[in-house]
């Protein structure tokens, strides 16, 4: 069996799972990125991939991260799992015990990784609020995100238009988002009640028929959330916000709702948990 690069790329652009940028970000690129550095001697990918020691080899002294080496071993083996008949004719128990070693290399590098301290929700609420004021964007992001702590989907939610796939009923006091990051074809639609108090700021924008939020786009989100915390003196990102309010108490039965509008398992809310 042979393979070349192309062969490759071809494979992911034609994959079942090509439906959004991310699939070729996580499973494509890395791959063919470690391939440029092993085809060294020859152009034949098979041949590169059946010296595992190698190959790992190039990952390691390029890449010191544990997170990073785990990262490139699982892409290799999607590719050897994927690829039709490619498993047959390379060690894929080599590559299986590197990535595997690799997750050992990181959860040791995790627990030996400095504390991160909490910052409580209601202080970051309150430092947004007294730098931008109690009606602006960014204050009502903060409290939106309370209530529905997503990833980086606020970028194309709508006032009261339910055209859009991402919208804010204000009749009916719900949000409903049909498209969002990583787990949308997991748990599919969310469609939850907000707060009175919430819709009310919420009318305060006048947004209808608009996108409820002008101060990011969809490729300046992160950075924006994180210029908003900055100003505010919080030094942090949208992942501090998360932290924070996956760290605030609550019940169990809580805790499985608020896990349910964040769009990942409960068990996974626990794990943000800061103190």
């Amino acid at each position: 069996m042979k393979l070349s690069v192309e062969q490759v790329e071809q494979f992911y652009q034609n994959h079942e799972n090509n439906t959004t940028p991310n699939f070729l970000k996580n499973h494509m690129k890395p791959v063919i990125r470690i391939l440029d550095i092993c085809l060294e001697d020859t152009e034949d990918v098979v041949e590169c991939l059946k010296k595992p020691k190698e190959v790992k080899k190039k990952i390691t002294d390029i890449y010191d991260n544990p997170n990073t080496q785990k990262f490139y071993f699982q892409s290799i083996l999607f590719l050897i799992d994927q690829y039709p008949d490619l498993a047959k004719n390379v060690n894929r128990a080599e590559y299986k015990k590197y990535w595997e070693e690799s997750k050992v290399l990181k959860a040791e590098n995790d627990k030996n990784a400095p504390t991160i301290a909490n910052i409580d929700f209601v202080v970051i609420a309150a430092a947004v609020e007294e730098e931008y004021g109690t009606d602006s964007e960014e204050a009502l992001f903060v409290n939106l995100y309370y209530e529905m702590p997503m990833r980086l989907d606020f970028h194309d939610l709508y006032v009261d238009d339910s055209e859009q796939k991402n919208y804010i009923d204000t009749n009916k006091k719900r949000i409903i988002v049909n498209e969002y990051s990583k787990t949308s074809k997991k748990y599919g639609q969310k469609n939850y009640t907000l707060s009175t108090k919430l819709i009310k700021q919420i009318i305060k924008q006048n947004k209808t028929n608009n996108k409820l939020f002008t101060f990011f786009t969809k490729s300046n989100q992160g950075k924006k959330i994180k210029e908003m915390l900055h100003f505010a003196g919080i030094d942090g990102t949208l992942n501090t916000l998360r932290h924070s309010r996956h760290s605030v108490e609550m019940t169990s039965a809580e805790r499985v709702d608020i896990a349910a509008r964040s769009g990942h398992a409960p068990e996974t809310s626990l794990t943000y948990i800061r103190i």
